[in-house]
Parts: C-alpha cells; structure tokens; sequence
C-alpha cells in the first residue's frame, strides 16, 4: 500500500507467512540475524537483506519498520521524507501494532494495509515551488514530477 502527506512518503508490504514472534520485529533488522538459525532450514537467506534495507532508508533520512505475529504474517513500512534533510514526524500510513506520531490513534489491522493495488507508474508530486535536483522549476514538469524517464530512470541534464 502506499501514502503520503505533507512530509512523507510510504509503502507497506505484508505478507502471510509464519509471522515474528514477540521481540522479533527489533531483530530482523540486525545484521545476519534469522528466525531460523539451522544448517537444515530449506527457506531464507543471509540475514543481510532487511539490515541493508534499514540503512538505506536511514542514508535517505526514513525509517523501515517491522510488526508481525505468529501466523498472522508480517508487514513492512518504509517511510521517507519528502524534503531531503527533513526529519519525519511518522508515517502517513499505519503499521498494524505500532502507534504514529501522525495517527497517534490509526491502530490498523494486518487487513487494512491491504486496499487496492496502487499503479507502479504512478508519480510522487513534488512540493510546489521545489524541482529536482539541478533543474530549473519550469524543466520540471516536461519530464514528471521527480525528474525521470518514462523508463524511471533519472535523465541527466546538460
């Protein structure tokens, strides 16, 4: 799911699997750490994907966010400022058993992060008066709203 406000960007991802017993939504996000540590398991990987994840939203001034309960599944919320150097407030979107600073009271359940699909395509608008990096404003919206091709990779400009 995604959603944004004023000052941030986010995307939820959930899932059904096995779910994250009590404490360990603070740990998938620890380097090499896995919920089934066995030489035998025939599921999972390194236990570096989710740490990589989590720095990256820190470089970027977000946040990455863990709740699951066994048999219920888990759920993912990356959050992201929408201003480079801005700090976030919370998430414009909730994350089943985990209050928000902006919806002190929006306790989802594990179903309400699932609503319609959201367009891959569609576009981030940026704030008004602000373009990309390195553009002028009127540039801005002849190649979208974030600066890139209908690819989605960022254009160069000359």
């Amino acid at each position: 799911m995604f959603g944004a406000d004023d000052g941030a960007v986010a995307v939820t991802v959930r899932d059904y699997g096995v779910g994250l017993r009590p404490g360990e939504a603070e740990l998938v996000f620890t380097r090499f750490w896995r919920a089934d540590p066995s030489r035998n398991r025939k599921t999972g990987g390194t236990g570096l994907g989710l740490s990589i994840s989590s720095e990256d939203a820190r470089l970027h001034g977000g946040r990455l966010d863990a709740w699951g309960e066994p048999g219920q599944g888990s759920c993912f919320r990356l959050t992201l400022p929408r201003r480079v150097g801005d700090e976030l407030e919370g998430s414009p979107l909730p994350l089943p058993g985990v209050r928000s600073v902006a919806a002190p009271d929006a306790i989802a359940a594990p179903d309400a992060l699932l609503a319609a699909p959201v367009d891959t395509a569609q576009e981030i608008p940026l704030p008004e008066g602000e373009a990309p990096e390195g553009e002028d404003a009127a540039e801005a919206p002849e190649r979208g709203s974030a600066g890139l091709s209908e690819s989605g990779a960022r254009e160069e400009t000359t």
